[in-house]
């Protein structure tokens, strides 16, 4: 029995022993597992602080890895505030509780990050950038810097392509004439009006620029000189052959001005002379003209001595040179505005229709050179001009420096018309012409 007992005893004290030593690796595991909690809870309100920065939020305010000790029975309303935001230990119980906003909050933050991916995605469309860039590629941590070192590249070069546009519209601008703000092209709201307006410029500068060119080969065709052809790169070179070939048009001009001047001197030198043989004939047309009145009365009488009846025989006295010059008329077709001198349709082969008894017959008149003709439109004066070259249909004329009545136009009328005694510039006589000697014979 005593045996037993002393059996009974050492195994209990085996027992004990174990019991203490268990005892005590379980307070060290419990020490260990509180140590690996309170840095669990320190590690996750350091994660809250850190997105908390910049985010607008305040996640680090509602949670703690303090413990927080309030008696219940003193203030009720703020142990029960600790127990909703302390990851202490010994507040397991409300542990969801409290890591729920620190959930949610994350959430968001992984809605914003998928949604700035979304955008950075967009952003690579709406600007129609050569690569595109899935929002996936910016959510994934293994891709995201490289995919926005692309997106930022490409986009650097958009901006500096559009800031190239921009200066090269405003210098283009400078070079025209008129002047396009850089800033005015860079504003995003109200970029379409500067625009619109350089297009408009550009537009107009065109049309002037065809205008141009359309005159330029107008005058070509008039002066009878090769057309230029403007249109491609080489037309600085084609411009200076008009001007080489219009500057030849102008020598060739004053020289022909040079040689009417020595023509004219000469002309005046026996103006004198023609004058006074225009006052022979003018004697020898009234003689003409007493004549023929006294061959109208023996024409009478024999008309009724031979019992003829009047109108039965037509002796009608043809009208003189000077008269059928009265007659003739004719209009102008084109002015050369520059120069002063027009031409007209009226040449050597002009006619003039005139009645002889009771028909009407077509007389040749020339146009003479050196007269003095009258321009006039809807019965108006508009001013003279004096012939200095015929030809066989047309002629060409000066603009004297007279009383002008506005400016000479195509379609004007002109005539003869005798002048006044006062007229500032005088008439130059001219020797009749082969066509007008039989008139004054008859």
């Amino acid at each position: 029995m005593g045996m037993l007992n002393r059996i009974v005893n050492i195994s209990v004290l085996v027992l004990a022993i174990v019991s203490v030593i268990f005892g005590a690796l379980l307070f060290l595991k419990r020490e260990e597992l509180r140590g690996r909690g309170d840095k669990m809870a320190s590690f996750i309100v350091d994660i809250v602080k850190t997105l908390d920065v910049n985010s607008a939020c305040d996640g680090s305010n509602n949670i703690s890895d303090k413990k927080l000790e309030v008696d219940p029975k003193k203030d009720p309303n703020k142990a029960a505030e600790n127990q909703k935001k302390s990851l202490y230990h010994n507040n397991y119980k409300n542990l969801e509780t409290v890591l729920a906003p620190v959930k949610l909050q994350t959430k968001s933050i992984m809605d914003q990050r998928d949604a700035l991916g979304t955008a950075l995605g967009d952003v690579g469309i709406k600007l129609e950038l050569p690569e595109q860039f899935p929002p996936a590629e910016f959510e994934g941590l293994p891709t995201y810097q490289q995919k926005k070192d692309q997106l930022l590249g490409l986009v650097t070069k958009v901006n500096d392509r559009d800031n190239a546009i921009i200066k090269q519209i405003s210098a283009s601008a400078t070079v025209m004439g008129f002047t396009v703000e850089t800033a005015a092209l860079k504003n995003l709201d109200n970029y379409a009006t500067p625009l619109a307006e350089f297009a408009s410029k550009v537009e107009k500068l065109k049309k002037r620029s065809d205008t141009y060119g359309a005159h330029i080969t107008r005058t070509c065709k008039i002066f009878q000189i090769a057309e230029p052809s403007l249109g491609g790169e080489d037309y600085g070179a084609e411009l200076s052959n008009v001007a080489s070939a219009m500057q030849k048009v102008k020598d060739e001009f004053e020289a022909t001005k040079l040689e009417l001047k020595n023509t004219k001197e000469k002309l005046a030198k026996t103006e004198e002379q023609l004058n006074q043989a225009n006052a022979k004939v003018d004697s020898l047309n009234k003689d003409l003209d007493k004549s023929g009145k006294e061959i109208a009365v023996w024409k009478k009488k024999y008309n009724v001595a031979m019992g003829i009846e009047e109108g039965e025989v037509e002796v009608e006295k043809a009208p003189s040179q000077e008269e059928l010059l009265k007659k003739l008329e004719g209009k102008i077709v084109e002015v050369n505005g520059k120069w002063d001198f027009v031409v007209i349709d009226l040449g050597k082969n002009s006619v003039v229709s005139v009645p002889l008894g009771k028909k009407k017959k077509d007389i040749p008149v020339p146009l003479p050179e050196g007269k003095v003709m009258m321009v006039s439109r809807d019965s108006e004066y508009i001013a003279k001009i004096r012939i200095t070259m015929v030809n066989d249909n047309t002629a060409i004329a000066d603009i004297l420096p007279d009383v002008r009545n506005g400016n000479v136009l195509a379609g004007d009328k002109v005539f003869f018309a005798p002048e006044p005694k006062d007229a500032q510039a005088p008439v130059k006589a001219v020797k009749p012409t082969a066509d007008a000697a039989p008139a004054v014979a008859k």
